[in-house]
């Protein structure tokens, strides 16, 4: 395995690509949010990024889902979610381009947070997201 594991990462660096043995995962809330609570229907903003990760990586299947979560006062929290699931190879440049989509995604809907997995699974507060976007907008110019 560490093998497997040396030889990808020289091909990685080799091809300027991130190139991971396993699928990405977004999960969008498919309700826009305001003050941390699901409002209004967003369906809107995870077709746009449905459409974003279909172009940037060639492909996606979306799944239906529910998310569930304790929100600041301790009350639960249900809402609807599509799965958005991605195999990549991507260059740096595409990567950038999704995780640039997932922020706009999370801003035009209001999200506070973002669940994104690869074989890692992160929640990313959003200001930690649009920090990363600013970085990385400067670089893109």
């Amino acid at each position: 395995m560490e093998r497997w594991s040396r030889s990808i990462q020289a091909r990685v660096e080799k091809e300027d690509r991130v190139c991971l043995p396993f699928i990405g995962k977004i999960y969008a809330p498919t309700k826009c949010s305001e003050g941390g609570h699901p409002v209004g229907d967003c369906t809107w903003a995870v077709n746009a990024l449905v459409k974003d990760i279909r172009r940037i990586a060639g492909g996606a299947t979306v799944t239906d889902g529910v998310g569930h979560w304790i929100d600041d006062k301790g009350k639960p929290v249900v809402e609807p979610v599509k799965v958005i699931e991605f195999a990549h190879c991507l260059d740096k440049r595409k990567a950038d381009e999704i995780g640039k989509a997932i922020v706009e995604y999370a801003v035009s809907s209001g999200q506070e947070s973002i669940s994104v997995s690869d074989s890692t699974f992160t929640i990313t507060p959003r200001p930690v997201m649009e920090e990363w976007y600013l970085e990385k907008s400067r670089k893109w110019r």
